[in-house]
């Protein structure tokens, strides 16, 4: 049975700090919440899934709780997933966590490219992949 998804920002900043069995937590970040609630079936079995429609609530969730794997949109508002990821490299209690890209190829338009931070994965919904 899939775990429950945290829609309330204060669920979703109220991440537990211990469990017995470790649970691994995964932050899907997106301005869009259908993207969001699209990916969520795929991962709710094996993970926590917290989400943030923000660079800078994905920031502050990063700081607070470290997940293990964030799934980054590339183009959002305010601040995009390239200086989100910039952010995150850049702080060293931040930098171990691994970020993968996700977008829809119509969105990018092509630009993620190789425009990319480097140690971030991309997967671009089309099926390109590559290593920035």
């Amino acid at each position: 049975m899939p775990r429950p998804f945290a829609t309330h920002s204060d669920e979703l900043m109220a991440w537990p700090t211990q469990s017995v069995e470790h649970v691994p937590r995964l932050l899907i970040v997106d301005d869009e919440p259908v993207n969001i609630h699209s990916l969520y079936p795929l991962f709710a079995d094996d993970y926590e899934v917290f989400m943030a429609t923000s660079g800078q609530e994905a920031l502050a969730m990063c700081h607070q709780n470290q997940p293990d794997l964030v799934l980054l949109d590339v183009l959002m508002p305010d601040m995009d997933g390239l200086e989100v990821c910039r952010q995150l490299k850049a702080e060293s209690d931040t930098a171990a966590i691994p970020v993968i890209f996700v977008t829809f190829a119509a969105q990018s338009g092509g630009r993620v490219g190789r425009a990319g931070c480097r140690g971030c994965g991309l997967y671009q919904q089309a099926g390109e992949s590559c290593r920035c």
